[in-house]
């Protein structure tokens, strides 16, 4: 049997355990580009293509192992320092280190469906209108990835990165109208999961610099302008020194949805339709173009033009300098939670030893303690 936790695009935990018991991966680890960053992935939440299917990474973690900024080894769990539990899923990297996680686990199928579609530019709106009838009704199997801008090739295209957790005959039928629109080129067909999982590591891979941002996905029609296409076609140019593109995430949001918005630190209560990630790739020897690069990306989410909350495990671990723009950034993230947060923050790590990505200032000695566990 075949078994995945849910994970992000460019992350997976996929393994053969036929005739074992008792699995564990540990993120102690040395592991290779498509099996890194678990704990990341995790921490912050955990999206990806198996989400419309079981919802986030966290909503299956049922025990964790953190060092905390003490020095302590805490085992924490639904039975065990609950509190710290809580706040580690969803809480990032504020707590400590997890050297181990122990997932529930769910049978996968080997084989899926799916790869990538290129069509000519002149398709864009025709695309966003069958997106938008499709996605009301889009199931637990299903899933398009919507890049606008450039193709692999570097030429102006709008590709979609098209998932289906099933056989081939079956996707083809589901995702038949995109098919009718007549694309370019047509790679899709069925292959074992972990290969699609990695099909876009190349991307962003050794060797290279890359700055990321995240952002809310607005209905297709909105989102997917004929602006913000040229934009995209002009910043990533092949003659210049950048790699730049914008992902649309379009997948069922029902099984994050219907866990309760307070059983975990992460923030539920989204506006949107799903999760956007913006990337710009450069020259790994060339780090001196990083603020342009910031720069790029800061442009095309204000033209993306929906306002609300970004899933941070899209978002650079240093967006922000100045430290009351981060607060200000982490109390958006963290939303109602936040209180909560600080308080687990005072007990676990009180000195900031840890104040990477969305940071949770400690609270104050004489703030109250929040409502509720």
């Amino acid at each position: 049997m075949w078994v995945s936790s849910s994970r992000s695009p460019d992350c997976a935990l996929i393994d053969s355990i036929d005739g074992r018991r008792g699995v564990r991966f540990s993120c102690v680890q040395r592991l290779p580009r498509q099996h890194a960053d678990h704990c990341r992935l995790t921490l912050g939440g955990g999206n990806g293509w198996l989400t419309p299917a079981h919802g986030l990474t966290i909503d299956h973690l049922v025990r964790a192992t953190v060092v905390s900024a003490d020095g302590v080894a805490r085992t924490c769990s639904a039975a065990e320092h609950a509190d710290l539990f809580w706040g580690l899923r969803g809480g990032g990297c504020n707590f400590g280190v997890v050297t181990e996680f122990v997932f529930r686990l769910h049978p996968q199928e080997k084989m899926v469906f799916g790869g990538m579609v290129v069509y000519a530019p002149e398709k864009l709106e025709a695309i966003a209108q069958e997106l938008e009838r499709w996605f009301p009704t889009a199931g637990s199997k299903e899933a398009v990835h919507v890049y606008p801008g450039r193709a692999m090739s570097g030429e102006p295209a709008v590709t979609l990165l098209m998932f289906y957790n099933g056989p081939e005959s079956e996707g083809r039928e589901v995702f038949k109208a995109f098919t009718d629109l007549g694309p370019i080129s047509d790679r899709r067909h069925e292959m074992p999961y972990e290969t699609f999982n990695t099909m876009l590591d190349k991307w962003a891979g050794p060797g290279k610099c890359n700055w990321t941002r995240g952002f809310v996905v607005d209905r297709a029609s909105k989102a997917l302008t004929r602006t913000l296409f040229e934009r995209i076609v002009a910043l990533g140019d092949p003659a210049g020194p950048f790699r730049v593109s914008l992902c649309f995430e379009y997948m069922s949001q029902a099984a994050v949805d219907a866990v309760p918005n307070g059983a975990t630190a992460y923030a539920r209560n989204r506006p949107g339709l799903g999760n956007g990630i913006g990337l710009v790739s450069w020259d790994g020897a060339k780090p001196e173009l990083e603020p342009r690069a910031k720069e790029i990306l800061e442009e095309l989410a204000g033209l993306v033009k929906f306002p609300g909350l970004r899933y941070g495990n899209y978002s650079a671990e240093s967006d922000a300098s100045k430290d009351e723009v981060r607060r200000i950034r982490a109390k958006d993230l963290y939303q109602e939670h936040y209180p909560r947060l600080q308080q687990l923050k005072r007990q676990y790590d009180p000195e900031m030893v840890f104040d990477k990505w969305y940071v949770i200032h400690p609270a104050d000695e004489e703030e109250d303690k929040p409502q509720g566990k």
